[in-house]
């Protein structure tokens, strides 16, 4: 295996392995790696076969700080991208390949290693786990999500249904936001960071600004939902939508929406009726302090609508 750092000339081969993978996503388009760029120096490599032919990407950002490969701070996950071409064996000389670029070229101590869960891949996809069992990986933060397989979905709890009805009876509806109407998505950021500054003293990662220049760069992956009552916005989520998972993020309601059940009537929307012909719906973690605390009335909430547990693990291999 023959290792490349990434650069610009690489772009147009890097976009079109993705597209042919079997478990990559747009969060490994070089136009949202690139989104990052500011924030993180790029460390992504390519792997070339004996026969000089693309056999994986290795998006990854270097922290010079904690002399760390990073496979990526700036992503849910990172992991190794392949095509159904992999091997076993193929997937552990390439991880070897890149440890030892690493440890070589980069003066890294570790790679921090976040595998795609398998629920994002086309086609089985673990070769990658094997090769960094092999490499001495320890499992260092596990994060807990709850997925809904939408073939085949339990039944929503009693009290998730009960909230939607009661949403349809105050009138409240649900309305997908556009490419033109960036009002209404400052309205719902708003909205937002005030509900995650009151209740979680937190703020969104991304600006309402920052996710603008992500949607208009991803239209078809990343979409806006809110709901409303008499046209005010009272909750909403953003959606990313990959070949397989429906991926929920940003989620909030106001007390009005709180009250008459606005994302019980969002979610029971998605899951029945908007997002069919995709594998999963995926609502993200409920886990905090790199999984060794759970949130167990977020994740009630989500196992309402019948998720269960997918783990976003990260594991360090040390050089």
């Amino acid at each position: 295996m023959t290792i490349i750092p990434y650069s610009a000339e690489h772009e147009t081969l890097w976009n079109n392995f993705l597209r042919e993978s079997k478990n990559g996503t747009f969060l490994h388009h070089r136009n949202f790696l690139s989104y990052h760029g500011d924030r993180f120096v790029d460390c992504s490599l390519v792997v070339l076969d004996d026969e000089g032919e693309p056999f994986a990407l290795f998006p990854a950002n270097f922290n010079a700080e904690g002399l760390r490969v990073q496979s990526h701070a700036g992503l849910t996950y990172g992991g190794l991208i392949t095509t159904t071409h992999a091997t076993a064996a193929g997937v552990v000389a390439a991880m070897e390949a890149i440890a030892e670029w690493c440890r070589r070229e980069r003066g890294a101590a570790f790679i921090d290693y976040k595998p795609i869960p398998y629920i994002y891949a086309r086609y089985p996809a673990d070769e990658d786990l094997y090769a960094i069992f092999r490499l001495g990986a320890r499992l260092t933060a596990r994060g807990v999500s709850s997925a809904i397989p939408l073939d085949a979905p339990i039944r929503m709890r009693r009290g998730r249904l009960a909230g939607a009805k009661r949403a349809v009876a105050g009138d409240l509806y649900i309305e997908r936001v556009g490419e033109a109407d960036w009002g209404v998505l400052n309205t719902y950021w708003r909205l937002l960071d005030d509900v995650l500054r009151q209740r979680h003293g937190v703020r969104p990662v991304h600006t309402a600004a920052e996710m603008r220049t992500l949607m208009e760069r991803f239209p078809r992956e990343i979409r806006l939902f809110v709901v409303r009552h008499d046209r005010e916005v009272v909750g909403g989520c953003v959606v990313f939508l990959t070949p397989r998972v429906v991926h929920i993020q940003y989620t909030a309601a106001n007390d009005k929406g709180r009250k008459n059940g606005a994302l019980d009537l969002l979610f029971r929307h998605l899951i029945t009726e908007r997002c069919k012909g995709v594998d999963y719906l995926d609502f993200g973690i409920s886990t905090e302090q790199g999984g060794t605390v759970l949130n167990e009335g977020l994740a009630s909430q989500k196992e309402g609508f019948g998720g269960r547990a997918v783990c976003y693990d990260c594991y360090e291999i040390a050089l």
